[in-house]
């Protein structure tokens, strides 16, 4: 199944070697090829063929004759700049601290692009949590510690394998002066038979920390669903092994590529 699209007259044309004007309609992307029939017809009826839409242009492509076009402003300047100097994402390496573009906000995470990489990366909510040594509900919960979509985040690679870029939020460097050195008094220590703050955690909050499994062992649905659309696997299966196209599949994930 090929990516839906749809086709707006803009009225722009262009003009071929025997000097012959044609009309070239800019092309917006619907979603993804793996969008329900019924969603896709849902977003064409708030596009009837009748009414004026204002659309943005976000991407040219002079050589080929054609343009694409969004429905809004912000997708149009991120399909823009996402277009421009791509890089491979094995081309990172674990342990780099880099910076990126929170891209999207899930209830397990957020997705990272970093360096302008063809495939986004993944910080783990537990990651962030773990960072901020308290619960973090879910998107609210990420936006309100600044991980909304565009805001930049410093990020490490923890492993980019099998297509799968993990990440996490790069540690802090905290320098102190070196005449504050000789100050620092070491904490208290809980002694032998004191509870640990773990011990004393209540049993609502020991129930939210529950809901943090490992990345590997929690992935729900929507989340290997997400996975799948920045990692496709490594071979087809025998039933896709005719229309499965690896580099297809990523273009349609980060909304560029051909028609």
């Amino acid at each position: 199944m090929n990516t839906p699209k749809a086709f707006f007259e803009c009225g722009v044309g262009k003009i071929n070697s025997k000097g012959k004007w044609s009309i070239v309609n800019g092309m917006v992307r619907i979603g993804s090829r793996k969008m329900k029939p019924s969603v896709v017809r849902k977003k064409l009826a708030k596009m009837p063929p009748t009414d004026i839409i204002e659309v943005y242009v976000s991407k040219i492509s002079l050589a080929e004759g054609r343009f694409e076009v969004s429905l809004n402003k912000e997708d149009a300047l991120e399909r823009a700049s996402s277009a421009e100097k791509i890089v491979p994402a094995s081309s990172l390496k674990v342990g780099e601290i880099l910076t990126g573009i929170v891209k999207q906000v899930k209830p397990y995470g957020v997705f990272v692009n970093v360096n302008n990489a063809n495939r986004n990366g993944l910080i783990h909510i537990s990651k962030v949590a773990k960072r901020y040594e308290s619960y973090v509900a879910k998107e609210d919960g990420l936006k309100s510690l600044g991980l909304k979509r565009g805001s930049p985040v410093d990020v490490i690679v923890l492993s980019n394998d099998k297509k799968r870029l993990e990440l996490d939020l790069a540690p802090i460097v905290e320098e102190s002066p070196a005449d504050d050195v000789e100050d620092e008094v070491e904490p208290p220590t809980a002694e032998a038979g004191e509870g640990s703050g773990s011990d004393d955690a209540s049993e609502d909050e020991a129930a939210m920390w529950t809901a943090y499994a490992a990345p590997d062992s929690s992935t729900n649905d929507d989340e290997a669903a997400m996975w799948a659309a920045y990692a496709a696997p490594d071979s087809p299966s025998d039933d896709d092994e005719g229309d499965y196209d690896e580099d297809e599949d990523i273009e349609d994930a980060l909304g560029i590529g051909s028609y």
